[in-house]
């Protein structure tokens, strides 16, 4: 499909380093789009579903776009983008393309952080960035083609490319994405699928949270008191590199699916005291941390470390320090700039180090703390971060200051 779709692109007249964007929800098709103009050499724009018609005309405006890729079910949010419309859904012929000879500097993707305002912030990630990513987070998380990944997160944001498409994809390992979203199909999904994966922001861990918790609730006062001196129990088994979580909550493991054996967390802070509970119920959970401008994930917990308050140490090939308190990120996840916005891109870049805007400390043996953040930012559902300058009409599900 991604063939069809690199042969197609350059049939209408699309080259290596055109832009072209994406506008539909999660599936096969999005992936093979993403794909194909990846091998044609051309740039990725993917494009927040929850645009409006005009935030969608200014950002293909902004970015450049050539053309628009949709689902029948957006098109009419797409219709003012001014730009030709193709359905994501129909798939070209079956012409084979040979993919495109590019540069590790060669940019790839453009991901909006922005776009509520007249004012949005591309960023400009590369090839280099992505392979990259991809190299430091294999060094780390082992992941095969014996593993089953469950993506929930919207692919048009960066966490969900790396972990729901780039990463599965480059081991071969399976993807499963939810048509509808809701506490009910999640945990159906992650019983009968065989997820062994499980990568997603804070607050669908907290569903699952939720959900056990009010099983326990609805018990008699003996066996919420044995619960808890199990759950205590195993905290301190995990502890000493013990992990009876599936022997004393079987429940639990079978609604998690007993496939399940990595949650990977970010996209904003996660309460420790869900992380607590579900360490203690012998879930392993690496909590990561990183930007759209860092390709996703520049910091995550090692599988065998039980540092759950903490996001981990820097991904191999990454450094950080404190700069006034301030995150700085130095390696090749971190991002080539935004796109046409020099003046956006030289107030975070400092001699090669990204300013995050994120406040943290390090520990003596290199973990990160995230103790806030140098001015308001709300994280969404979806992973997005909206910044004060943006519409502060947006849902708010998290904000740290």
């Amino acid at each position: 499909m991604a063939s069809s779709w690199a042969a197609w692109l350059s049939a209408q007249g699309l080259s290596q380093g055109d832009r072209c964007a994406i506008l539909a929800h999660n599936d096969a098709h999005w992936c093979a789009a993403y794909l194909g103009i990846l091998k044609l050499g051309a740039i990725v724009v993917p494009l927040d579903t929850n645009y409006s018609p005009a935030q969608v005309a200014t950002i293909v405006a902004d970015s450049g776009a050539r053309r628009l890729l949709v689902s029948d079910k957006l098109r009419e949010k797409a219709a003012p983008a001014g730009v030709p419309l193709t359905n994501v859904h129909d798939v070209p012929g079956d012409a084979g393309h040979e993919p495109a000879v590019v540069e590790p500097t060669a940019p790839a993707v453009i991901l909006y952080t922005s776009g509520t305002t007249s004012d949005p912030k591309g960023v400009v990630l590369s090839h280099g960035n992505l392979l990259a990513e991809r190299d430091a987070a294999f060094a780390v998380v082992d992941v095969t083609d014996r593993d089953a990944i469950l993506g929930v997160l919207p692919l048009f944001h960066s966490l969900a490319q790396l972990a729901n498409l780039l990463l599965p994809f480059a081991v071969g390992a399976r993807v499963v994405y939810l048509e509808t979203l809701n506490s009910t199909d999640l945990v159906r999904a992650l019983a009968e699928r065989k997820i062994t994966i499980f990568a997603c922001v804070p607050q669908f861990f907290y569903l699952i949270h939720q959900r056990v918790m009010q099983q326990v609730a609805k018990s008699g006062a003996v066996t919420r008191a044995i619960f808890a001196v199990l759950l205590a129990l195993n905290f301190r088994l995990r502890r000493l590199g013990i992990n009876a979580g599936r022997l004393l909550f079987g429940r639990v493991h079978a609604i998690m699916g007993h496939d399940m054996r990595l949650f990977v967390t970010g996209g904003s802070k996660f309460d420790p005291v869900v992380g607590r509970d579900l360490y203690s119920l012998g879930f392993t959970i690496l909590q990561a941390y990183g930007l759209t401008e860092t390709s996703a994930a520049a910091t995550i917990n090692s599988p065998d470390e039980a540092h759950i308050d903490t996001v981990g140490r820097p991904l191999p090939g990454v450094h950080i320090k404190i700069v006034d308190g301030e995150i700085a990120i130095r390696g090749p996840i971190v991002m080539q700039g935004y796109h046409n916005r020099p003046d956006a891109t030289a107030e975070v870049m400092k001699d090669g180090w990204f300013l995050t805007g994120d406040l943290g400390c390090m520990d003596a043996d290199g973990r990160i703390t995230i103790t806030g953040r140098k001015k308001e930012m709300i994280v969404l559902s979806s992973g997005k971060n909206i910044y004060p300058e943006e519409d502060r009409k947006s849902t708010r599900l998290n904000s740290s200051h």
